[in-house]
């Protein structure tokens, strides 16, 4: 392609309020074409370049300052380094957060090519650029390869997708791409969009800067307090749903959305410098300035905690202020985990219900209750623990392991199925205790447990990348708060008896013992068959 004018563009695109930009083609180079809607991309600055066509603007819908870049990488492999270098150059004279998508004519994993050669210094060279440029490569949906050389015996390649920056993750989190159906070209299309499917309620979740807002532990005593003394004989698990409502109810009447009151703050604070530095405030002005960032600070540090909290780490520096790190985990990850078509029998379900009914019968299939065959008698010479063990682990549960076991779990987890974290249970111990401790006694005595007390969510996890099929995906279960703690306290008198019954030649998992001393064992095994010539 060497020219082209509004008329054959507006033929391509079908918009009326068109813009393009055009670079010609150079030999073998083809040619680039980039087209929007004038009405959604205010375009500041055009760059064309021989490789790619860089647009400078704004996006008008949300207001969002970017840049996009249109990319046509070399197929000759002796110029692809010289084009990446180009562009991760160009790349770092601005300080915007940047889309790339087009043929880069270049794959990332070997699992991304079906067929023969693989050059390996080039996909190396290709994860590099992307490290480099501070790039995410967004998941694939739809199919796994974008081109194909119509020949046999065939091969297919990943050689089209977009990038993405991390500030641009962050201002669209459920955005992807998807693969479109092949035409006569030997490329498919790539949609990339904003993933705004209805999915159904999303379910309750209880921060921990929640608790420490003015109001909101109140609110909690009071609907424990008043639930004891309607129902004396509640369990804890209908002390959790009604302190749970008491908390929705609260944050409904007067809590907020953190990450949308800060930017209100920031620009008020702007404000009043600006007349600070035009000498129109007075000291009540800077008074208030100071309260503002005061305020400001305390909410960033909301903003964190809450974001971490979704992230999901094991660990934080409590004196760095990281939020948009801890906001790109959980969007990277609801990204990845997320299932928007499934394939069945050949087809594809891309309908949300039908999406739900197919998983669920799935289940229903593979998972249900079957009559096992029964053991009478294992004649087996197993480590057995000694009696003094025996009665120890068959002893009522103490307050005191029951609250070692809360103490020592993380309050900085996401919340579970019940919508609380441990970090709710331990605030509110004081209140909460004696229930714990009946919760536990009738579980000795081999009681029942109240409804829901058991229940869990199954989150499917991709095992592989661009799953499609359900056996692509390892489903685990969340589980609530209950059912967490009496695990950990199960775990914990468990490990003071494993390291007897479990054999010596077990070196991991458990305390006093390493793996790496069986290296130690091999090497003085193999030593001594040396030196008695064995």
């Amino acid at each position: 392609m060497e020219s082209i004018n509004g008329i054959e563009a507006r033929k391509i695109s079908g918009l009326m309020n068109l813009k393009f930009a055009f670079s010609p083609a150079v030999g073998s180079a083809g040619g680039i074409l980039s087209l929007w809607n004038a009405d959604f991309l205010q375009v500041s600055n055009i760059l064309i370049f021989p490789r790619f066509i860089v647009l400078i603007g704004n996006i008008v819908p949300c207001n969002f300052s970017c840049g996009l870049i249109n990319v046509y990488g070399p197929s000759i492999d002796a110029e692809k380094e010289a084009f990446l270098i180009e562009l991760l150059s160009f790349l770092k004279q601005w300080s915007v957060p940047w889309c790339i998508g087009g043929d880069f004519n270049l794959f990332l994993d070997p699992a991304e090519k079906l067929g023969f050669s693989l050059n390996k210094a080039l996909l190396n060279l290709f994860k590099s650029f992307i490290q480099d440029a501070g790039l995410m490569d967004l998941p694939l949906n739809g199919g796994k390869f974008t081109w194909s050389n119509n020949r046999y015996p065939p091969t297919f390649v990943r050689l089209d997708r977009f990038l993405i920056s991390a500030y641009f993750s962050l201002n669209f989190p459920s955005l992807s791409q998807e693969l479109m159906a092949k035409s006569i070209s030997d490329h498919n299309a790539i949609l990339l969009a904003v993933d705004n499917t209805n999915w159904g309620p999303k379910p309750f979740k209880c921060f921990n800067h929640w608790l420490e807002e003015d109001g909101c532990k109140e609110a909690v005593l009071q609907a424990i307090g008043s639930l004891k003394l309607k129902k004396p004989n509640l369990k804890i698990g209908g002390i959790i749903k009604g302190a749970k409502l008491a908390v929705k109810k609260w944050h409904g009447e007067h809590g907020f959305v953190v990450g949308n009151y800060i930017p209100k703050l920031e620009k008020r604070i702007s404000e009043l410098e600006g007349l600070l530095q035009a000498g129109s405030s007075n000291e009540d002005s800077f008074a208030l300035l100071q309260n503002l960032k005061a305020e400001l600070w305390v909410l960033y540090r909301k903003e964190e905690s809450e974001w971490l909290q979704k992230a999901r780490l094991r660990w934080h520096l409590e004196d760095d202020r990281n939020s948009h790190f801890f906001q790109l985990i959980p969007s990277d990850r609801r990204r990845m985990n997320s299932i928007t078509h499934i394939d069945l029998n050949g087809s594809t379900v891309k309908d949300p219900k039908a999406i739900k009914s197919v998983i669920k019968d799935h289940f229903k299939r593979n998972y249900n209750k079957k009559t096992a065959l029964e053991i009478s008698e294992i004649n087996l010479n197993f480590q057995k623990i000694s009696e003094l063990q025996s009665r120890s682990l068959q002893a009522c549960f103490t307050e005191e392991e029951v609250w070692l076991a809360l103490s020592t779990a993380d309050s900085n987890r996401a919340p579970g199925p019940d919508g609380f974290n441990m970090g709710f249970f331990k605030k509110n111990w004081r209140v909460l205790k004696d229930d714990i401790i009946k919760f536990f006694g009738d579980f000795h005595k081999g009681k029942r447990w109240e409804s829901g007390i058991n229940h869990s969510f199954i989150t499917l996890i991709p095992k592989v990348k661009n799953a499609v099929a359900l056996e692509d995906f390892r489903p685990i279960s969340l589980v609530g708060g209950m059912y967490k703690l009496i695990s950990k306290v199960l775990a914990k008198s468990l490990s003071l008896v494993l390291g007897d019954i479990i054999g010596e030649t077990q070196f991991a998992f458990l305390p006093g013992r390493q793996i790496l001393d069986c290296v130690l064992v091999a090497n003085e095994a193999i030593d001594s068959m040396r030196k008695s010539g064995n």
